[in-house]
């Protein structure tokens, strides 16, 4: 009977050491996911800081870029008109006979 309860009172400290390392065990997953989550987060976090900072960067260049197209298109159209006020086919029409013919007229009307 002390042989029984012996191995009862073994068989009971194997039950609580096994309970013991199960519960060390969840404690030790549960600290391994914390590092592993906060870590990761703290990653993802950080390469989101970056990510997003080459978005800014990269849209003020775009904005940038287009001011600077908008800018070289109005320059553009400010030397065609110039060119073409410069332009033969453009002197001809102005000292053509009679081509100022309505403008005298309105004045002729004025006086």
């Amino acid at each position: 009977m002390t042989k029984k309860r012996s191995k009862r009172n073994e068989l009971e400290e194997l039950k609580l050491d096994m309970r013991k390392i199960s519960n060390d065990m969840e404690e030790m997953c549960g600290i391994l996911n914390l590092y592993m989550y906060e870590d990761l987060n703290y990653r993802m976090n950080t390469e989101f800081n970056i990510i997003k900072s080459q978005h800014e960067k990269t849209m003020l260049d775009m904005n940038k870029m287009i001011q600077s197209i908008i800018g070289s298109m109005q320059y553009s159209k400010e030397l065609i008109e110039d060119n073409y006020s410069y332009s033969p086919a453009e002197s001809r029409t102005w000292h053509r006979p009679g081509h100022d013919l309505p403008q005298r007229e309105v004045l002729e009307e004025e006086h």
